[in-house]
């Protein structure tokens, strides 16, 4: 499992598999306010688990971002195209302003 963190925020999202989080500024599971570079649909988070390795804990499941934006996403400052993977610790930018984002592995959290 994989855990969303705000920027500066003691709140945050658990991610699982089979569930799609879209990062947007309106009735979005990751309801970024207060920017205007952000888009209805901005961005989806998606968790995938290889179903040969459900039973397998030592198999971490694996989290994709694809983005759907006019002013982009980016992954540790990079911008993407596309669909990326995440990786633990990689900071998500949704947008050109401070709407910052961390994906921890959520052993890794507790």
């Amino acid at each position: 499992m994989w855990f969303l963190e705000g920027a500066g925020s003691s709140k945050g999202l658990l991610l699982t598999v089979g569930v799609e989080y879209v990062a947007g500024r309106k009735d979005c599971t990751i309801l970024v306010q207060d920017d205007a570079s952000i888009s209805r649909k901005h961005s989806v988070i998606t968790i995938q688990h290889d179903e040969a390795h459900m039973g397998d804990p030592s198999k971490i499941s694996q989290a994709f971002l694809q983005d759907f934006s006019k002013y982009g996403t980016s992954v540790n400052g990079v911008k993407i195209s596309g669909t990326v993977n995440l990786k633990n610790g990689d900071e998500i930018l949704f947008g050109k302003n401070n709407s910052y984002y961390r994906k921890l592995n959520f052993s890794n959290y507790w």
